[in-house]
């Protein structure tokens, strides 16, 4: 039988802490749901860090990371998937709403999202879909399995015309957040405050920087994209910037190269999957099918909700206030 507990970080003690950094470094089912990654979330959103913690006979089975809103009636997430970290799940099981319920706010409104190994999995529904490259069938394999022929030549051809991909150290982080920040103004598209926030935090914390890799793609002795890889036991991810326009560059793919330099790094570190994130054939088919050319494998995030009966009254009645 579980025990049930619900803490929020403050109130967590140094045992508890530990327990969960160890099952977040190796477990699939709290995969980037490292302390530190989610209270970066919680400052760039507003938003409160809490934990739903099983156990059994005393020991720490499983643990379910909050990021709580705030209002009259307001939703705890577990997963932002549009952030790429759909993994924050709890128990993989049929009552988990049945369990978790008993530690919830009367006005609260939980919201899980799932990454489903199992594609016949009928657990909520789908919300999303995202691509990994499977790290542990070897580079030769994912070199000639994973990509698909128009992958492997973007690569090659940016290999070839002098494209080269550097590790920068972490100490960079603020020129990668400028380097974002001017490129994607440059080229018309909104500006995330709210992931430069994270990631400035997580560079500065002694205990999250080396979960963190930082590279930065050169062509002709300039620097023409940058990209920085999260990553723990089980899955890595990284995030690219907007490209320096350089019309030398022509049809070059630095994205393909900062790709592969970090998959062979993800590799190298022990990670398990690759994850590409989001891919929306219908609104985005050009970016799906640039990640697809990585690993055709793709995975349903699916979204579950509970909420008490008072809390559509409340969120009602918060609305009209």
């Amino acid at each position: 039988m579980f025990q049930i507990e619900r803490r929020s970080f403050n109130k967590l003690d140094s045992a508890n802490f530990e327990a969960i950094l160890q099952l977040s470094a190796s477990s699939p089912t709290v995969a980037f749901a490292e302390h530190f990654f989610l209270e970066s979330i919680a400052k760039a959103y507003g938003l409160k860090l809490e934990y739903i913690l099983l156990k059994k006979d005393g020991i720490l089975v499983s643990a379910l990371p909050l990021l709580r809103g705030t209002g009259i009636a307001y939703k705890s997430f577990s997963g932002f998937p549009h952030l790429g970290i759909p993994y924050c799940s709890a128990i993989g099981c049929a009552d988990i709403f049945q369990t978790i319920s008993r530690v919830l706010d009367w006005r609260e409104q939980i919201v899980i999202y799932r990454l489903e190994f199992d594609q016949e999995s009928e657990y909520g529904k789908p919300v999303m879909l995202t691509n990994m490259v499977d790290l542990s069938i070897g580079e030769e394999k994912i070199w000639r399995e994973s990509f698909s022929k128009s992958t492997r030549k973007s690569i090659n051809r940016a290999d070839k015309a002098g494209i080269k991909v550097l590790d920068i150290g972490i100490e960079a982080i603020s020129d990668f957040i400028s380097f974002d920040r001017e490129h994607h103004k440059r080229i018309g598209l909104a500006i995330d405050n709210r992931k430069h926030i994270m990631l400035k935090y997580l560079a500065e914390r002694p205990e999250s920087r080396d979960k963190l890799k930082l590279y930065a793609a050169t062509y002709l002795n300039q620097v023409v994209e940058m990209s920085i890889m999260i990553y723990n036991d089980f899955f890595a991810h990284a995030w690219i910037t907007a490209k320096r326009d350089v019309p030398a560059l022509g049809n070059l793919s630095s994205k393909s190269a900062l790709h592969w330099h970090a998959i062979k790094t993800a590799r190298s570190l022990g990670c398990r999957f690759y994850d590409l994130c989001i891919i929306n054939n219908d609104t985005l088919p050009g970016i799906a099918n640039f990640k697809l050319g990585f690993s055709s494998k793709v995975y349903k995030v699916n979204q579950m909700s509970y909420k008490s009966k008072s809390f559509s009254v409340l969120n009602r009645l918060g609305r009209c206030l």
